[in-house]
């Protein structure tokens, strides 16, 4: 058990490593290494089990906890780049980003703090309707039996309404 725990964590940090990679290099998105990861983790499944002797099911959780963890990490460090690299002539500045026309303040550091505070807050926001969510799509309340049948008639009712009320005119 501790074996495996310490397993999780390992993956969890490398996928740390990769999401301050992913985060700091602009171009270079989050959406690259997940799908770089999915697609050679049957190779990493078939690696892990020989050498290791692990089951299937932990190395794709590995796999899935490197995910994630980029994915949190490029959450909390992609606004750097944008703010300091991606900085735009003063008359422009607002149009773009608000961090840009803190930055040309003079607050740039004030910017990328508000923006981790904001990302902090997210994460936690999340991690506290993830109960809730969950009991509303099993049980005891079932949410996504009763709408399963119903979803694709759920789904076109959505995409009709964003088209209603969608206010920008075609240029054409």
């Amino acid at each position: 058990m501790m074996d495996t725990l310490l397993l999780i964590v390992s993956a969890s940090i490398v996928g740390t490593l990769f999401g301050v990679f992913t985060g700091l290099i602009p171009g270079l998105h989050v959406n690259n290494v997940a799908i770089l990861l999915l697609s050679v983790s049957p190779l990493i499944v078939e690696s892990l089990e020989g050498a290791l002797h692990l089951d299937e099911g932990v190395v794709l959780l590995m796999v899935s906890s490197s995910i994630v963890a980029t994915s949190m990490t490029h959450t909390f460090l992609d606004f750097i780049p944008s703010t300091f690299l991606g900085a735009p002539e003063p008359e422009t500045a607002l149009s773009v980003l608000p961090a840009h026309g803190m930055l040309l303040e003079g607050r740039g550091y004030r910017a990328i703090f508000l923006s981790a505070a904001g990302s902090f807050g997210a994460v936690m926001f999340g991690c506290l309707l993830l109960v809730p969510f969950r009991l509303m799509i099993n049980e005891p309340v079932n949410l996504y039996q009763i709408l399963k049948e119903y979803m694709v008639w759920v789904l076109m009712g959505v995409v009709v309404l964003m088209l209603v009320t969608e206010t920008a005119e075609i240029p054409y």
